[in-house]
C-alpha cells in the first residue's frame, strides 16, 4: 500500500503526498531492514511515469515477523505515528526514518 502524507522534498522543497517503496531488504542476521521509498506529488504523477522528487532511503531496526508479508511490515512501521524513543538505534542509522509518521496508509 502506498502512503499519504506531505512531505517536504529535500531536493526540490515542493510537498510529495504520495510515496511507494521501490525496493527493499530484510537482514535476519544483523536484525535490520531497509527501505527505499520513492515520493511523488501525486498519485496521477506517479502512475503516469513521473520521476520521483525524491528517493529516501531507510534503515529501520527490526525485521518482520514471519507470519506477515515483509512489504506491508513495512509499510506500517514507516507509517507508525508513535514518537520514538529517544534511544530508537534506527535514529542514528536513518535520520530520515521518522519522515513519514503519521501518514495513511491507502
Amino acid at each position: 500500500m502506498p502512503l499519504k502524507k506531505a512531505i517536504e522534498s529535500p531536493a526540490t522543497g515542493a510537498d510529495a503526498n504520495f510515496h511507494i517503496i521501490t525496493s527493499y531488504s530484510v537482514d535476519l542476521d544483523s536484525g535490520y531492514s531497509a527501505a527505499a521509498v520513492s515520493s511523488y506529488h501525486s498519485q496521477a504523477a506517479q502512475a503516469a511515469g513521473k520521476q520521483p522528487m525524491h528517493t529516501w532511503h531507510i534503515t529501520l531496526s527490526g525485521v518482520p515477523p514471519q507470519d506477515k508479508p515483509a512489504l506491508a511490515w513495512l509499510e506500517a512501521e514507516l507509517a507508525h505515528a508513535e514518537i520514538p524513543p529517544a534511544d530508537d538505534p534506527s535514529l542514528s542509522l536513518s535520520p530520515e526514518r521518522w519522515a513519514f509518521a503519521g501518514a495513511e496508509r491507502i
